[in-house]
């Protein structure tokens, strides 16, 4: 609310602005704080950059997230690692348009205060960001957040985006492959339903007449380790874990130190925390 408040509708309109940013600030101020190590900050970024990178929905469009955030679990989580991103992008821009003179931190800190004078809360902050952008830099935001948040165009960060202390990858992995239907299996009661023969559940042991026990926070990333608590239809109970590896391969955007960041941490806590 100090930085413009919600839109008077469609109040998910604006969480790759409200939960994106704060996740990026958030990362920032711990590391700051002393709180996080560089590794913590980086490994914090690799599992949003592989969550968002491996998402089934990470080029939906922003119409979508205010229709099913509250209902799918991948759409919730869509505006928090697309606004983290878009927080990292248009912080580069600013420093950039401006040769250093602003960032992200002064722009908001103008918005608070363009907030606060307005007693009628006439702009929501998604709507005073991109013109306090404008006003202090002169670049016009309006294109990008047409592609990147309406239309969900897929993001992208440059190699040093975070600096010269760590360095932007490309990972590439076998695709996630559960090796069975999961919705069809638990409106199955939880019985085995849709395994795929040869598949990564089925090479692990489970069986189409199997029932599991399913505890889980939903991932698509197959370097995660499944494990599932197995009843077999004679009453036998037993425990599998596999790696939900598929046939095909993904690629997505990971952190890594470079030698500076391993060489010099408190320098490149400074840095990669900006203040």
């Amino acid at each position: 609310r100090k930085i413009g408040g919600f839109p008077a509708r469609d109040a998910d309109s604006e969480a790759w602005l409200n939960e994106g940013f704060t996740e990026a600030y958030t990362a920032r101020i711990l590391l700051e704080a002393g709180l996080w190590s560089i590794d913590d900050f980086v490994a914090d970024w690799n599992i949003s950059l592989a969550r968002y990178g491996t998402s089934p929905v990470a080029t939906a469009p922003n119409a979508r997230i205010q229709a099913e955030r509250q209902k799918d679990f991948d759409v919730n989580r869509l505006p928090y690692d697309r606004g983290r991103i878009l927080a990292i992008l248009w912080d580069d821009v600013i420093r950039s348009r401006t040769q250093g003179r602003l960032s992200l931190d002064q722009i908001l800190r103008q918005q608070m205060e363009m907030a606060s004078k307005s007693s009628s809360q006439s702009a929501s902050a998604d709507v005073l960001f991109p013109a306090v952008v404008k006003t202090m830099t002169g670049f016009d935001l309006g294109s990008q957040l047409d592609r990147y948040v309406q239309r969900g165009e897929r993001l992208k960060l440059q190699m040093n985006a975070f600096g010269p202390c760590v360095i932007v990858t490309a990972h590439t992995q076998p695709a996630f492959d559960r090796g069975f239907d999961l919705p069809a299996t638990l409106s199955a009661n939880r019985h085995v339903t849709g395994l795929e023969a040869g598949g990564p559940a089925e090479r692990a042991g489970l069986h189409a007449v199997d029932k599991i026990a399913i505890d889980e926070v939903p991932t698509h990333d197959s370097r995660t380790v499944l494990t599932y608590r197995v009843t077999s239809e004679d009453g036998q109970s037993r425990v599998i874990s596999y790696h939900p590896e598929g046939t095909t391969q993904v690629t997505f955007q990971q952190l890594a130190l470079t030698r500076k960041g391993h060489m010099y941490p408190a320098e490149c806590r400074k840095s990669l925390s900006r203040p």
